[in-house]
């Protein structure tokens, strides 16, 4: 699901998965601060939990005492081009009921042992910011295969209504949405630059060895 930001797919992320008023999210600090105005943007409180000193992710090793009645989700956040411990994240919201999100902007088609970042979690979210491994000057875009959590995404991206044809399902229900659509020159050049994207990884991460 394409947006005009990261920013903009972050806050749909954390919508269309239910997050709410007195829900609370397990985020992290060392970030940008879309990660947790998202969590604030759907009415929810954003959990800081500390990171690892290597992946510069949440540390899986402090997250369970933060848990509570009212958590929600925990939003990570794959930074500096690799994976935060994803494994173990996954685990743990599966052990608690928990829905996961990835922060996946820095870290586009890059594997975290035998699987993208991205696809941990219930919901990954890309940015194409001009400054980003690829750009489409401004944009971003949403993953995931929950077909309720893409179709609420693409609710609220449009003003709460998307000309679709008859759904023939029960589980979507009226919202407010806003204008947070990607444009479609925007989409275009996104196209060219994904065939881009493993040569530039695979120089960046030259340079970083």
């Amino acid at each position: 699901v394409t947006f005009y930001s990261a920013t903009s797919g972050l806050h749909a992320a954390v919508y269309a998965s239910g997050v709410g008023h007195g829900d609370e999210v397990i985020t992290s600090p060392f970030t940008m601060s879309a990660t947790s105005s998202s969590i604030l943007m759907s009415n929810a409180t954003p959990i800081f939990c500390d990171i690892e000193d290597e992946t510069f992710g949440i540390n899986p090793d402090l997250v369970e005492p933060l848990i509570t009645p009212r958590t929600k989700a925990i939003l990570t956040v794959n930074i500096f081009g690799h994976g935060s411990s994803l494994t173990k994240l996954r685990a743990i919201a599966d052990k608690y009921n928990l829905l996961l999100i990835e922060d996946s902007a820095q870290a586009p088609l890059v594997y975290y042992q035998n699987k993208l970042c991205g696809h941990y979690g219930d919901i990954g979210v890309f940015s194409l910011n001009y400054h980003k491994a690829i750009q489409t000057g401004e944009g971003g875009f949403a993953i995931s295969s929950n077909e309720n959590f893409v179709d609420r995404m693409r609710f609220l991206r449009n003003h709460g209504e998307v000309v679709i044809g008859p759904a023939n399902r029960l589980d979507l229900g009226d919202i407010v949405g806003y204008n947070y659509r990607m444009t479609e020159v925007e989409a275009a050049i996104g196209n060219c630059q994904l065939d881009k994207l493993q040569t530039l990884n695979e120089k960046r991460q030259s340079l970083a060895n």
